[in-house]
């Protein structure tokens, strides 16, 4: 199961790793249910939530030095009012479909030599998932690899396959997504959906297959401080955590799992990204 150090994964930029600049400060004496009780709290004007359990957990995983610290860190991780929440614009992409299911499976992408939807389809179900999200269900894996139109010999037109969907599609961009970058479409103006390039094979020296997800928050750890993407999967396989470099390694890359099924991906698996404006 995935730690529940990071149970707040759901929000963006929450880091418990930012333990400076005390805004609040817990009594010198505090048991876990009293801190709980103020930090929910504020976590709930925040619009998100998580359990007692949960909460305690992260406590004894994280080994903080007492419960003061750990409730210092959580209140100066989260935001003070509502303006911060309300303001995230990076929305999620739903996770409609995958490239296995709906009977397309097998069937061969357009101009690929061959290659399988349940192979090599990621960026299709992306596409497809993301027109479901701006509610376009006529737009599936299966109707965008039944035109030809939408390929061309380096794979996916992004635009022609969502040319009925009201989005302006960035190019792609051939770096990580860096965790500020992101920050900056989360508090833009601007609503956003974003697409991430992912290793999910090789190993962590030699990263290796490439594979389109949706990615919808950062979250964090206190110890090590490593991001991660909370992503939205185009694939069955990508919340089975295998330990076959030639397959599927994420596992040893360091995808993890939330306790509610979510699907984490370390921001170093990141090769590659795209946005879309919504209009």
């Amino acid at each position: 199961m995935f730690p529940k150090r990071i149970i707040a994964a759901g929000v963006a930029a929450l880091s418990l790793a930012a333990c400076s600049g005390i805004s609040s400060e817990p009594p010198a004496s505090v048991t876990l249910e009293a801190a709980y009780a103020r930090v929910s709290a504020r976590a709930k004007a925040a619009h998100f939530g998580f359990s007692f359990e949960d909460f305690a957990q992260m406590y004894l995983d994280e080994g903080y030095d007492s419960v003061q610290e750990y409730e210092r860190c959580w209140l100066d991780a989260l935001p003070l009012n509502d303006d911060r929440a309300a303001s995230r614009f990076v929305k999620p992409i739903a996770e409609q479909y995958t490239m296995q299911g709906g009977g397309w499976g097998s069937t061969p992408i357009p101009n690929s030599g061959g290659k399988l939807m349940k192979d090599e389809g990621c960026a299709v179900t992306l596409a497809a998932n993301i027109a479901y999200t701006r509610n376009n269900s006529d737009i599936t894996p299966g109707t965008i690899i039944e035109k030809p139109g939408n390929f061309s010999g380096n794979g996916l037109l992004w635009g022609n396959a969502l040319a009925d969907v009201n989005l302006s599609i960035g190019g792609r961009v051939d770096n990580p997504l860096r965790v500020d970058e992101f920050w900056d479409l989360q508090e833009d103006s601007e609503k956003y959906l974003i697409g991430i390039m992912v290793h999910y094979k090789g190993t962590a020296g030699n990263p290796q297959g490439t594979h389109w997800v949706g990615a919808s928050a950062v979250a964090t750890t206190r110890s090590g401080g490593r991001f991660y993407y909370k992503i939205s999967r185009t694939s069955v396989n990508d919340n089975v955590l295998g330990t076959n470099p030639a397959e599927n390694n994420r596992y040893n890359l360091g995808w993890k799992l939330g306790t509610d099924g979510s699907v984490f991906v370390p921001v170093e698996c990141v090769s590659a990204y795209r946005v879309f404006t919504v209009r």
